[in-house]
């Protein structure tokens, strides 16, 4: 059994005497599938991300499910509140079970922090979402559209080849970022490209950034 979720700010409508109010309420909600075949079991909405709420949550959707018995593993992120060894999820967990499971841990977050932590020691401390305080951090909150020298663009040929990719398929980032790679390893660059502007960065941006390079082991 894998599980995940994720915080969202919920619209809910509660009734005070004969009239209903709406209002907004921060709820942690977490989709639960089974293995092997990638099988939706369960959707989870709980009022508390803590490790006791989650497990308390899970162990009730296994009793619910009548799966408790064949349950032999369980799959998440590896944030503390799933792999804390006394209140961590999984140990709770294993403690109403009253027995161990299998820890299939995602060890993505374990090549995303270190270049988290590179990323704040070059770019700077964060001011805001889209600013850091370093003076590289200042040149990409301003970065306007590419400048070049005189000489043009160094090529740089060394390396595999970019693979060929439907641009339809990538987002605005990612083609931008496709194709300032391409000018690179080619050392031509479009006049579209040369007018176009990246426009600033914002931090779930660079994690992303970073989340794909993990998961192509470019890193």
């Amino acid at each position: 059994m894998f599980f995940d979720g994720r915080k969202y700010l919920t619209l809910v409508k509660e009734k005070v005497e004969d009239k209903w109010y709406s209002s907004k309420r921060r709820e942690d909600h977490y989709v639960v599938i089974g293995e092997p075949g990638t099988i939706y079991l369960d959707h989870l909405t709980l009022q508390h991300g803590t490790g006791t709420a989650i497990a308390d949550g899970l162990e009730n959707a296994i009793k619910a499910m009548g799966i408790a018995e064949n349950l032999v593993a369980i799959g998440a992120d590896s944030t503390a509140v799933n792999t804390e060894h006394k209140n961590g999820e999984i140990h709770l967990l294993e403690c109403r079970l009253r027995r161990t499971l299998h820890w299939f841990v995602c060890n993505l977050h374990l090549n995303e922090f270190p270049l988290r932590h590179l990323c704040k020691h070059l770019i700077g401390a964060t001011e805001s979402s889209t600013n850091w305080e370093g003076p590289v951090g200042n040149a990409l909150a301003t970065c306007g559209s590419l400048l070049l020298s005189s000489t043009g663009i160094r090529c740089i040929p060394d390396g595999p080849s970019l693979p060929d990719i439907d641009l339809a398929d990538l987002s605005r980032d990612q083609t931008y970022l496709y194709k300032m790679i391409k000018a690179v390893k080619t050392g031509l660059i479009s006049s579209d490209l040369l007018r176009e502007k990246p426009g600033p960065m914002s931090h779930n941006c660079r994690q992303n950034l970073q989340t794909l390079r993990s998961n192509r082991g470019t890193e």
